[in-house]
């Protein structure tokens, strides 16, 4: 039986890392990997909406919605009919972590919710990995890749209480699905090993 996992982290929690790692060392002939929002054309152009614009917190979430439906009708379930794992980066437990908990918004819980369970996202992963990373820890990690090169978007810009908010968020929220925490505090190696550990025992059951 195939599975749809999903991978969560804040920034700097290594979470493309482990991500590259793994597209490189899977069996292309057996997992699919896809990037929310992305990995469709529509859900391509709403990912630069999203990061190039102040939005209203609704239009936020139904772009993220939109993006999410199109990856898992186009991308998802074409890959489950032809007995394929997905492994996503990131999926809908951002949006619990990042609109309701990050903005302090947790009168969109309920509007959330909705969302959820008239597109039947809820049901789409089968287990969550979260890397998880504190807010300092995230900053840090942030700032090395800043001075080394990196490229930034409006969320990187965020204060400090975001990012200790959606920490809080994520580690509330995950307690509704299947899902493992890892300590993303540790080395490249110790992360990926605490994670693999799991994984291949979830991907083999």
């Amino acid at each position: 039986m195939t599975k749809v996992i999903a991978i969560e982290g804040m920034d700097g929690s290594g979470k493309t890392t482990l991500l590259d790692y793994l597209k490189e060392n899977l069996d292309k002939e057996k997992f699919v990997f896809l990037k929310e929002p992305g990995s469709t054309k529509p859900g391509v152009e709403i990912r630069k909406v999203i990061l190039e614009n102040k939005l209203d917190s609704k239009t936020e979430l139904l772009l993220f919605y939109a993006a999410r439906v199109e990856n898992i009708v186009q991308n998802i379930q074409k890959a489950k009919e032809e007995n394929k794992n997905v492994i996503l980066d990131r999926f809908e437990l951002s949006s619990y972590a990042y609109q309701i908990y990050g903005n302090k918004k947790p009168e969109l819980k309920e509007f959330i919710d909705m969302l959820s369970d008239k597109t039947g996202s809820c049901k789409v992963v089968d287990k969550y990995y979260f890397l998880n990373l504190t807010a300092e820890q995230s900053e840090e990690r942030k700032n090395q890749r800043t001075k080394e090169g990196g490229e930034e978007n409006r969320f990187d810009k965020k204060e400090k209480e975001f990012f200790q908010n959606v920490q809080k968020g994520y580690l509330e929220e995950i307690k509704r699905f299947n899902h493992k925490i890892i300590d993303a505090s540790k080395s490249i190696q110790g992360v990926r090993e605490e994670f693999l550990e799991d994984f291949e025992k979830f991907i083999e059951s």
